[in-house]
């Protein structure tokens, strides 16, 4: 499989939404709750990956779809929750396309 460069990330950060490229879940859009290492993030979706069973996936396999204030400063307090997860990627879904 050919590895396309202008899909992926180069500056993954907390906050950033991202739709999965590859996967059984491709198609999927996430916020991303941490990054781990240079090749890895920790992903929550609200729904069937809630903040405290986050989700671990490669960078290359997710395509940025933007990022959300709103996100960064409630992962700063420690004031978010699944239900806002949910409401800041409802903003992303128009956004996004397979």
């Amino acid at each position: 499989m050919c590895y396309n460069k202008m899909y992926a990330f180069e500056f993954p950060g907390v906050g950033q939404a991202a739709q999965s490229r590859m996967g059984h879940d491709k198609g999927r859009i996430y916020l991303i709750a941490a990054v781990v290492g240079k090749d890895f993030v920790l992903l929550t979706d609200g729904d069937k990956r809630p903040l405290a069973k986050l989700k671990t996936k490669r960078v290359k396999h997710l395509k940025p779809l933007g990022e959300s204030e709103q996100a960064k400063t409630a992962f700063a307090s420690g004031g978010l929750t699944d239900s806002a997860v949910r409401k800041i990627l409802k903003e992303f879904s128009g956004n996004a396309k397979n």
